[in-house]
């Protein structure tokens, strides 16, 4: 499939990202990584499916935690040079990480298509401390403040983590 590079992030403006909320028809992802602001793409859904069939041979050639890490690496040197291209194509690969977790995307995708059937919109955390971990609700969910545990978490939540044996630094 020839990738039609139609489906490019938006990236919401001046606004905090804890008072933000998800257009509806859409889904965010909001990346939370250590040592940087937190990023967060919006796409709707029917873009998020085109582009993750887009990177679906590329991406899944690759040890899911090696891309994790591959990640992480190159979401800090864009942001540090100001690539936004290289942004859009890192948020692609994030939405794509999140519905294609190896042992949590069928659960991913589950509460994806619930929050859109029930909110019309979804907002997806995808925070990596010392492991990724990637949440589903209506809004960011700061996980960095929060014992990463279901009892800590909102309403509306799922979570799922992933220990990624490669320390990042």
């Amino acid at each position: 499939m020839t990738p039609r590079h139609n489906h490019k992030p938006k990236f919401p403006q001046n606004e905090p990202i804890e008072e933000w909320r998800v257009p509806a028809g859409s889904i965010a992802l909001s990346m939370d990584i250590n040592g940087i602001n937190p990023l967060t793409f919006v796409m709707r859904f029917d873009e998020v499916i085109e582009a993750m069939q887009t990177l679906e041979a590329a991406m899944s050639a690759g040890d899911y935690a090696s891309n994790i890490c591959a990640m992480m690496h190159a979401t800090r040197a864009a942001k540090l040079a100001g690539n936004t291209a290289m942004l859009e194509t890192i948020g692609l690969s994030a939405f794509w990480s999140a519905m294609c977790h190896p042992t949590g995307g069928d659960t991913m995708r589950e509460a994806v298509i619930d929050a859109l059937r029930k909110r019309q919109r979804a907002h997806i955390t995808w925070a990596f401390r010392d492991r990724l971990t990637i949440t589903v609700s209506d809004r960011y969910i700061d996980l960095g403040a929060l014992e990463t545990t279901a009892k800590d978490l909102p309403p509306l939540v799922t979570l799922i983590e992933h220990a990624v044996r490669d320390t990042v630094h």
